[in-house]
């Protein structure tokens, strides 16, 4: 999947038209897309308080990264740089999965002469930082309003090409990359989050940049009321459950010798409770 990343927080915006048209070319690729419009965050994601609980909209932005093959940035220039806002969106963003050795390609807009050189050199400085793969062909575009038709599709047919032909190569690009690390070679024991149910899981796992569980499983069967939410959240977070784990009855861990006599299956005088969750918790498992 390849995510569109619309660099400003400007309403009705051109960097938004030029986004969507970029986006329409990987799409005629063949490629899946995801846009991620700054435009479209609530007020609050840009307060001081998301440094410290990352809003809710930012999260599903930050998944969308997360889940992408490549991201492709599209920015305009403003005051000489890049937007302030989406500098906020990159410092909000998990470090460092969000861009460790993740494919990145540079798409630059501006009213003036030079096509926003400046902000994309300084992405490039920034996203070269975290450790991104960049994709060395940029396009820039100038004199933005004389390019842009009714519909806002770009009217340039020399400057389409070259768009076109960037969408060609970076799909190529991520496609002879291994892919970012974290998704599916990294996980977490929920067990260790200790959440107290589905969506202080999901939130507390979001804060490590992992995509990827074990699942405790006695929580899910000793308060199924906390926990009915998880399937839709794993699925809406593009999280992937790779095993579950249970604790057992009576378990002592305080010296090696009380685990020995009471950890796992060994006592007999636990063994039908343990039976008991063993056979619920796979029907849970199965469930999932």
């Amino acid at each position: 999947m390849i995510a569109i990343l619309v660099g400003t927080n400007r309403p009705d915006s051109n960097t938004g038209r030029v986004a969507r048209h970029v986006e329409s070319l990987h799409r005629a690729l063949g490629a899946e897309t995801e846009l991620i419009d700054l435009g479209t965050l609530p007020a609050d994601s840009f307060s001081a308080a998301a440094y410290g609980s990352r809003p809710p909209a930012v999260q599903a932005f930050a998944d969308i990264v997360l889940r992408a093959d490549g991201l492709v940035v599209v920015t305009p220039e403003y005051n000489g740089g890049l937007p302030g806002a989406l500098k906020y969106f990159v410092d909000l963003l998990p470090f460092p999965a969000s861009f460790e050795r993740r494919p990145v390609c540079f798409v630059g807009l501006a009213a003036g002469q030079w096509g926003a050189l400046r902000p994309v050199e300084q992405l490039q400085a920034i996203f070269g930082y975290r450790n991104a793969h960049l994709y060395p062909e940029r396009v820039f575009i100038p004199g933005i309003h004389e390019v842009l038709d009714a519909d806002g599709k770009i009217s340039e047919p020399k400057l389409d090409a070259r768009l076109r032909d960037q969408a060609t190569g970076f799909q190529r690009f991520v496609r002879n990359l291994p892919p970012a690390p974290s998704i599916d070679r990294l996980g977490v024991c929920s067990w260790s989050l200790q959440p107290e149910n589905a969506a202080e899981l999901v939130s507390r796992l979001a804060g490590t940049g992992v995509r990827a569980l074990q699942l405790h499983l006695d929580p899910l069967r000793e308060n199924p009321a906390a926990w009915s939410a998880l399937p839709a959240l794993l699925r809406d977070h593009g999280i992937r459950v790779l095993s579950g784990m249970m604790t057992t009855v009576g378990e002592d861990y305080a010296t090696l010798d009380t685990i020995r006599v009471t950890g796992g299956v060994v006592p007999d005088a636990t063994w039908p409770a343990n039976r008991a969750n063993f056979v619920a918790n796979a029907a849970i498992a199965k469930s999932l």
